[in-house]
């Protein structure tokens, strides 16, 4: 019982420490494969550049897409096994932070820190992560006593 604790421990700080690099992946991917096509899509059809638009749209996207890496992961993490939700929560959310901050911040980059930290799709991501976390940790374990 105690070894499963700390394999799950341990996955989740593999994890946290992988998500910023997943998280940026997938966003690289989101705004080429989907946001370049819309802009040049708006800008040829239409002739709206997307400065006119009234709502910035690459907002929106990053925020998507942080929310469902955030939780695709937190649920990855949350689901590995049934006890302590808010530990493996807390060591995934740590691991991410420090996986994003650490680098940058050796570096002296902190200009870096504070863009990364405060870029919707990553706050979108944490918010996502924790609210995963707390919900999973509210649902009810029934056991199988059969």
């Amino acid at each position: 019982m105690r070894r499963k604790k700390v394999i799950g421990l341990v996955l989740a700080g593999a994890l946290g420490i992988a998500s910023p690099w997943i998280l940026v992946d997938l966003l690289g991917l989101a705004s080429g494969k989907l946001w370049i096509p819309f802009v040049r899509y708006l800008w040829t059809s239409h002739g709206t550049a997307t400065r006119d638009l009234p709502v910035n749209l690459s907002i929106v996207l990053d925020g998507v897409v942080g929310a469902a890496v955030g939780f695709a992961l937190a649920l990855l993490v949350a689901s590995l096994s049934e006890e302590s939700y808010l530990l493996r929560g807390t060591t995934f959310i740590i691991c991410f932070l420090l996986s994003a901050i650490l680098p940058a911040t050796l570096a002296g980059q902190y200009d870096l820190v504070t863009f990364f930290l405060l870029t919707p799709g990553v706050v979108v991501f944490v918010c996502v992560a924790v609210g995963t976390f707390w919900l999973r940790s509210r649902r009810p374990i029934v056991r199988n006593v059969a």
